[in-house]
């Protein structure tokens, strides 16, 4: 019969294999998720500082049924921001927005929602209760394949040329000040 001391060593030995198990795993997924990334051919905008690729054009339906194009809004800065109704920080994120909206949508700067496809009622439902007062338009697959978004929420800034300067993967707080510095010069 093994002794207390043995039986626990054992369990640690155990342990150290699971942990050391997981996280090869862990390493795995996420060396596969790049190379399927890689490997796929897509491509989506660069992220740069002072102006980089043409923002891809694109064509989709707001909360009315109406078609909005990015076009509609050309010689504007524009912040692109791809959002889903059960992303905790883009919940976080959109009063942060709003705020940014309203501070500087008189001086040619909008933005546009793209949210996931979800149901419309609860699309609808989500922008009233998070009082998001500009334009909002739902993906229809495509949009968020073309920008190469891999989560939510994910925001790209575009100047009045239509160049994307800069994108914003995920949510961080302090995101209006860090934008605001970028807006403010671009407007």
């Amino acid at each position: 019969m093994k002794s207390d001391s043995s039986k626990r060593d054992d369990r640690n030995e155990i342990v150290g294999v699971f942990l050391g198990l997981a996280l090869l795993g862990a390493l795995f997924v996420t060396e596969s998720c790049s190379w399927l990334e890689m490997s796929s051919g897509k491509k989506g905008p660069e992220t740069t500082s002072t102006g980089g690729e043409k923002a891809m054009e694109f064509t989709a339906k707001n909360l009315d049924a109406r078609d909005v194009k990015l076009s509609d809004f050309k010689g504007k800065v524009v912040l692109v921001n791809f959002w889903a109704v059960w992303c905790g920080p883009c919940q976080e994120e959109i009063p942060e927005l709003v705020e940014l909206y309203n501070a500087y949508r008189d001086k040619g700067f909008v933005i546009v929602g793209v949210s996931d496809p979800s149901d419309l009622n609860e699309i609808k439902s989500f922008v009233n209760e998070h009082k998001m007062n500009y334009p909002v338009v739902i993906d229809n697959g495509n949009i968020s394949d073309e920008y190469n978004v891999t989560g939510f929420p994910t925001s790209f800034l575009i100047d009045r040329d239509g160049r994307i300067v800069k994108k914003y993967p995920g949510y961080s707080r302090g995101l209006r000040k860090n934008l605001e510095v970028l807006i403010q010069k671009l407007i």
